[in-house]
C-alpha cells in the first residue's frame, strides 16, 4: 500500500530506502551477536564466539583479520543508515522531485559504499575461517593440526546475516542508481494562452464607375505665331534744319 501512494518517478528511492532499513538491522545484529563461527574442540562442547570475543584471546596470530572485518561491518552499518536517511530526504521532497538529483547521487554513492564495506566484512572473515594459522595461533599450522585439535569449525549466524547485508546492499546499489535515472526533468512553465477574439468584419464596396473625361488644353500662342502677324508701318518724321525750312 505504501509504494501504491507514491508517484511512479519515487518507486526506486522508496526501494531503496527499504532495503536500507533492512541492511541497518541485518549489521546491527550481525555485529552485536557473538555467533560469527562455531568450532568444537575434540572431546569439547561446541563453542560459538563473535567478532570481540576473538579479539580478547592473547595472543591472537590473525588479530588483523578479525580487526578489518569488526571496522568492515561497522562502517557496513553506518553507511546503511547513512543512506536510509538521505533516502527519506528524497521522499520528504516529493512535491520538487526534480530538485533531487544531488541527493540521489549521493544516496547511489553511499549504497556502493556500502556493498563494498559488506562484502569486505565478508571476505575478510572468510580469510580468517579458512587460515589454518588462525585456529592454531603460530604460523606454520596445517589443516592436519587443526582436524587434530577441532572436531569442526564453521561458520555461525552473524556470518550469515553479513552474507544476507551484502546481497541487501548490492540490491540497494541497484535500486539507488535506477533511482537517479527516474529523477524527473524540471516542469516547464505553462504557455499564456488568451481568448481569440472574432476579427472585425471588413465591408467591402465597389468603387462608382465614372464615365471617362477627356479634357482639351487651350492652346496659347506662341513666340512663332506672334511674328506672324503683321507689323506696323509708321511714318517717319520730318527732320528741320534750325532756322527755318529748308
Amino acid at each position: 500500500i505504501f509504494f501504491r501512494v507514491l508517484p511512479d518517478k519515487m518507486l526506486p528511492t522508496a526501494i531503496t530506502a527499504f532495503f536500507a532499513l533492512s541492511g541497518t538491522v541485518l549489521t546491527a545484529v550481525a555485529t552485536g551477536l557473538a555467533r560469527w563461527s562455531k568450532f568444537a574442540a575434540i572431546g569439547g562442547a561446541e563453542t560459538r564466539w563473535g567478532l570481540w570475543d576473538f579479539m580478547k584471546q592473547n595472543p591472537l596470530y590473525c588479530e588483523g583479520w578479525v580487526v578489518a572485518t569488526a571496522v568492515m561491518i561497522i562502517l557496513a552499518l553506518c553507511f546503511f543508515f547513512f543512506t536510509l536517511l538521505v533516502a527519506l530526504m528524497v521522499l520528504a521532497k516529493k512535491k520538487v522531485a526534480w530538485k533531487t538529483k544531488p541527493l540521489r547521487l549521493i544516496m547511489s554513492l553511499l549504497a556502493f559504499l556500502t556493498f563494498l564495506w559488506t562484502i569486505l566484512a565478508v571476505v575478510f572473515w572468510i580469510c580468517f575461517n579458512e587460515w589454518p594459522a588462525c585456529w592454531m595461533n603460530y604460523s606454520d599450522a596445517t589443516w592436519a593440526n587443526v582436524n587434530a585439535t577441532y572436531q569442526y569449525t564453521k561458520y555461525d549466524v552473524s556470518w550469515m546475516l553479513a552474507c544476507a547485508a551484502c546481497g541487501i546492499a548490492l540490491l540497494m546499489t541497484l535500486t539507488a542508481y535506477w533511482s537517479v535515472a527516474k529523477t524527473p526533468k524540471a516542469p516547464v512553465p505553462p504557455v499564456m494562452e488568451y481568448p481569440a477574439y472574432p476579427a472585425a468584419p471588413v465591408y467591402t464596396t465597389a468603387a462608382p464607375m465614372y464615365p471617362s473625361v477627356v479634357q482639351e488644353v487651350p492652346m496659347y500662342p506662341t513666340a512663332a505665331s506672334y511674328a506672324a502677324y503683321p507689323t506696323a508701318q509708321y511714318p517717319v518724321a520730318q527732320a528741320y534744319a534750325p532756322g527755318g525750312y529748308m
